[in-house]
């Protein structure tokens, strides 16, 4: 029974997030139903009263624990307690002796319950509905008493009397203690709540403090500081005395004023902005990048503006690096394709002019029909200009050679002036300005086409003449220098072609370097799209860097950056090597074209000839005539085994017999490595049939 109690207790007075009604709602309807059933029933069974009180009874505590359990699923209905209460009161009122009985002390609690559940007008309208109900109850009794039961006798009017009473101050008292009860555990939730509040405040302006950004509340209207924190005064310079009642235009913290006014008024009509970047200025003037987000919001009833200020100057400038190094690398890669493509026209171009190069030789040896011959020599004079052209790609292609020996740069612009002065224009002014040695390791002859193109570039800028100033000086790049020029770190030469000339059009700086790409398509002067390509191959060839500043109408700057060399340049000595007359030759190559070359070729020089199409078609017939051979042409770009395979085959089996490379890429790194393991020369694609015959004799018996 006591645990029943505590149960109907526990219940009577629920916590948990229920509102304060909703809690008062739960323990009336609970205490009603408990009060009717458990409590009125009984009592009236000791006394000789009317079955139908009972009956009225029951009927509201089924009632009241109806909308109690209506109520545990969340559905409440005051107005039917209200109701259901003061009807059943009515009902009851002439069974249980009227005005004579204790039926009147029960309307004490029908008029609580407007008051507890209600507020407003209709919480006095439906008490003044209660005890008027009761009034007219007690004048009806009074004009026909015949309407009351009467009592048996005195004892049951004074047991009625004193059950009643007390029942209904049980009543009273218990609907007080579950609004007390109540008060107290919402009050107490309330200090918890408040508590709780005042901790996280706590650890909200700690958060505040120590918070890195700057983080500002600031009044909505007049955009002055309330507050700001320890970050704000370490990113700004500003100390929050200072900052406090001014704006962010009073501490000149816009580096763009126009910029920051429109931040501002964004702010104002949307009310709120999310990491937009802004410059922004410290108070010693440094300026920096802040990305500010802000939200507008009601403090204590005033419209305020809370903002957080990340500095990103540092992210922002990581973002432009890795821009710029995606640029370089997307160029280098796109550089490094057209490289190969280029690499790959050249060698096979050179393959075909050489065919043409020396049919057109051949036949000029027998023609004595002066027409022909011009027609001949100008067959031979297109190939040949054609071969620049093939060079000039496979100096793009980065395809020169890696073995490379110590240069003068200033003799290098020296020699190039010389060559150049007759054909720039006569009022194209040149100045050097090379005051000191600025030795590079690498090939005299690529350094030198670098040069000579510059300056052809720089004197077809300049048609109404100007200015051409070649200067050089040796620096230091340290790390703080090479990497924004993209070099090694050390001694290095820096080089610089300026003019005054037309300068670059705008947009087409991106593809300058681009073979075959040129702006001058249109005009007096054509352009075949391969000066600065060529430029670019060799520079890089030379572990170097190239950059091009220009706009157009205000000249050119081209600044080239190449690895500074310790060692002293070599003379010259000039060797003079025996000569050889005839002997058996292998002529190792997979253009059938260049086979019937050097067969007519070497029968015309004196030498047998033996052919092979391939690296293992050479190697069989090297092993097989080794001992007979004066000589071997070796191709290195062919079918089923590469010239440089077949090469090393060839040394194992006789390294006596003298190996003659013969490339369509020139003098390139492949090439040099055969020549620093043995082999005895180069005869680039294409050639004369007197380089050839040069290229023989120069080869001394071994």
């Amino acid at each position: 029974m006591l645990r029943a109690c505590q149960r109907i207790w526990a219940h009577a007075f629920p916590g948990g997030d229920l509102r304060l009604e909703e809690r008062f709602y739960r323990g009336v309807t609970l205490v009603g139903a408990f009060l009717a059933i458990c409590v009125v029933i009984p009592v009236n069974a000791f006394q000789t009263l009317p079955w139908g009180i009972s009956a009225v009874s029951f009927s509201f505590g089924l009632m009241s624990l109806y909308l109690y359990v209506e109520a545990r699923r969340g559905c409440y209905y005051p107005r039917a307690v209200f109701a259901s209460l003061l009807v059943t009161l009515t009902l009851a009122w002439f069974p249980d002796a009227g005005s004579d009985g204790s039926i009147a002390g029960y309307f004490l609690a029908a008029g609580l319950l407007p008051v507890i559940f209600f507020r407003g007008l209709r919480r006095w309208s439906l008490f003044a509905v209660a005890m008027a109900n009761c009034l007219g109850l007690v004048a009806i009794d009074s004009l026909v008493p015949s309407l009351r039961t009467p009592f048996h006798g005195p004892l049951d009017r004074a047991l009625d009397l004193a059950s009643g009473f007390a029942i209904a101050a049980l009543a009273a008292a218990l609907m007080l203690v579950v609004v007390m009860e109540g008060y107290h555990n919402e009050r107490r939730r309330l200090e918890e709540t408040l508590a709780a509040l005042a901790e996280s405040r706590e650890h909200l302006s700690l958060l505040f403090q120590l918070n890195p950004d700057a983080v500002c509340l600031s009044d909505a209207g007049s955009s002055s500081f309330l507050d700001v924190n320890a970050g704000f005064e370490a990113i700004t310079g500003w100390s929050k005395a200072e900052a406090v009642g001014r704006s962010a235009a009073d501490l000149n913290l816009w580096a763009d004023q126009a910029g920051g006014a429109a931040l501002v008024d964004r702010l104002r009509a949307d009310g709120r902005v999310n990491a937009v970047t802004c410059p922004l200025r410290r108070r010693d003037g440094h300026e920096f990048v802040g990305s500010i987000s802000a939200r507008a919001l009601d403090v204590g009833g005033r419209r305020c503006v809370l903002s957080t200020t990340r500095d990103v100057t540092e992210l922002k400038r990581a973002e432009a690096d890795r821009a710029r190094l995606e640029g370089q690398l997307m160029q280098a890669q796109k550089m490094e394709s057209l490289g190969n493509l280029a690499g790959g026209v050249a060698h096979a171009f050179n393959n075909m002019l050489g065919g043409i190069v020396g049919h057109a030789d051949l036949l000029l040896d027998y023609e004595v029909d002066q027409q022909r011959q011009e027609q001949l020599e100008a067959i031979q004079a297109c190939a040949i200009r054609a071969g620049e052209l093939t060079r000039k790609l496979l100096a793009f292609a980065e395809r020169g050679r890696n073995v490379v020996e110590p240069v003068d740069m200033r003799a290098i612009v020296r020699d190039s002036l010389v060559m150049l002065r007759p054909s720039l224009g006569p009022d194209v002014a040149v100045e050097t300005a090379l005051p000191e040695p600025c030795v590079v390791d690498g090939d005299p002859s690529q350094l030198s086409q670098m040069i000579v193109n510059l300056c052809q570039n720089a004197n077809e800028a300049m048609p109404h003449g100007g200015l051409l100033r070649i200067a050089g000086t040796v620096m230091t790049a340290d790390a703080g220098v090479a990497g924004p020029l993209n070099v090694e770190t050390g001694d290095c030469v820096e080089l610089t072609v300026s003019d005054s000339g037309v300068g670059i059009p705008d947009g087409a700086a991106p593809r300058i370097f681009e073979p075959f790409f040129t702006t001058k398509a249109e005009g007096h002067v054509k352009g075949s799209g391969l000066g600065l390509a060529a430029v670019h191959g060799i520079v890089h060839l030379h572990r170097g860097t190239i950059r091009v500043q220009s706009v157009s109408g205000c000249g050119t700057i081209v600044t080239i950056c190449l690895p500074r060399s310790q060692a002293v340049p070599p003379a010259a000595t000039p060797a003079a090597p025996a000569a050889v007359a005839g002997g058996l030759v292998l002529v190792v190559d997979d253009e059938e074209m260049l086979l019937k070359v050097f067969r007519t070729a070497l029968h015309r020089l004196g030498y047998l000839v033996m052919t092979a199409a391939d690296g293992v078609e050479a190697v069989e017939l090297f092993a097989a005539h080794h001992r007979e051979l004066a000589a071997v042409i070796l191709d290195l770009k062919m079918p089923r085994k590469p010239g440089r395979e077949a090469f090393l085959e060839m040394q194992a089996v006789n390294p006596r017999v003298p190996v003659l490379v013969c490339s369509g890429y020139g003098d390139n790194e492949e090439a040099q490595e055969l020549l620093s393991q043995g082999a005895w020369g180069l005869l680039p694609k294409p050639f004369r049939l007197a380089e050839l015959a040069s290229a023989l004799t120069s080869i001394a018996p071994q």
